[in-house]
């Protein structure tokens, strides 16, 4: 596997959180919506004819939940699939390097404040990690 593939596996983890962030958002959307009380101004009837509006609602709340409950196992088992690949191979400063930019998604800078070394030697450690680290599985 290649240095980019490796860095496009470990990716895989924020590409995750990202994801589970957009399915908690929808989800509280049609959560709201649900919920939402309109006031009636006049004495017109309202909804839809065959009375279909409650279960579409119901229906796009349940589609929300189960695209939530997928988005938070995605996320569990790519956490700890790419923790423990990092826990076993690495130690000291490449893990923790490895650790704050894969997994915490910190940018570089940050990750390099946090270690306490310079870009060059945190670039230098990340590199290496890259190196050492084998992926067994290919990115699905």
């Amino acid at each position: 596997m290649t240095i980019e593939e490796k860095k496009k596996y470990l990716q895989r983890y924020q590409a995750a959180v990202r994801q589970l962030a957009f399915c908690e958002a929808e989800l509280h959307r049609v959560e709201t919506l649900e919920t939402r009380i309109t006031q009636v101004l006049s004495n017109m009837p309202t909804g839809s004819p065959d009375g279909s509006k409650p279960e579409l609602a119901t229906e796009r709340k349940d589609n929300a939940q189960q695209m939530y409950k997928a988005a938070v196992a995605t996320h569990h088992r790519t956490m700890v699939e790419i923790s423990n690949l990092l826990n076993n191979q690495l130690d000291g400063k490449e893990l923790m390097v490895m650790q704050l930019r894969y997994l915490t998604g910190l940018k570089w800078e940050d990750v390099a404040d946090r270690v306490g070394i310079t870009m060059r030697w945190m670039w230098k450690l990340h590199t290496d990690a890259l190196q050492r680290i084998v992926i067994e599985n290919k990115i699905e």
